[in-house]
């Protein structure tokens, strides 16, 4: 009788024991994330390549990718800040010689949207400096994301 028993037992208390754990209280918690405002702009290289002399009919482009948040709104610059400067001059230069090659350049579309966007800068070289001193010539040149 004793064998038997012991396994009955043993199986009350196993019974017991998970009845105890029956019940199941809960709790809640938060998940939350705040996305700010935020734009990348970057812009292609220019090389009008190898000249001999400058005709006026020299033009080159830039492919400005613009990437913002959805449904942020923006506009391209060439100065910093809300004032959108869309178009502009520079001066290229050969650290050897003082006289520059002027350039100019402007965006060929509208410079402004939402989101992400493509948007090109087109540069000429106008015939002021026909035949400039052998050299390398180049500027750096900024272009702004204003949102």
């Amino acid at each position: 009788m004793r064998k038997y028993l012991l396994p009955l037992i043993a199986t009350a208390g196993l019974a017991s024991a998970s009845s105890a754990f029956a019940a199941t209280a809960s709790g809640t918690f938060n998940v939350q994330v705040t996305i700010v405002k935020a734009c990348s702009v970057a812009a292609t290289a220019i090389n009008f390549g190898n000249l001999s002399t400058i005709l006026g009919t020299e033009s080159a482009n830039s492919t400005v990718s613009v990437v913002c948040n959805a449904g942020t709104p923006y506009n391209l610059s060439f100065i910093s800040g809300n004032n959108a400067a869309i178009t502009a001059s520079g001066n290229l230069l050969n650290g050897a010689n003082t006289i520059p090659v002027n350039y100019a350049f402007a965006n060929a579309a509208a410079a402004a949207g939402t989101g992400t966007a493509t948007n090109t800068i087109a540069v000429t070289l106008p015939t002021a400096t026909p035949y400039p001193a052998t050299g390398l010539y180049q500027q750096t040149q900024t272009v702004y994301v204003n949102y």
